[in-house]
């Protein structure tokens, strides 16, 4: 079995990034930056992931599974991983006029 570098948690990989874990979820809610969760809520993003989003390939060449399961859910989404949703709409800011 290959050695993996274990997973970055949003903490680790803001040192690494220079930037706030926040920003970090951000990404992975947003579905930039591929990632699983552990318990409720709990980012881990893999080592090859973070390798994959720096060269800007923000989804690399495969997905991460463990062995034995299929590499894609019923819904074509990599296993474990929420489907991205869709971007919201831009509008023009709401401008309020005073009273």
């Amino acid at each position: 079995m290959p050695d993996t570098p274990p997973p970055f948690t949003p903490v680790t990989l803001g040192d690494r990034w220079r930037c706030s874990p926040g920003f970090v979820r951000s990404l992975c809610r947003q579905g930039r930056l591929r990632h699983f969760t552990i318990g409720r809520g709990q980012y881990r993003i893999p080592a090859t992931a973070v390798e994959a989003f720096e060269r800007g390939d923000a989804w690399g060449s495969g997905g991460e599974t463990s062995p034995g399961s299929s590499s894609t859910g019923g819904d074509g989404t990599p296993s474990g991983q929420r489907p991205a949703r869709p971007a919201a709409a831009r509008s023009a800011p709401l401008i309020v006029a005073p009273r």
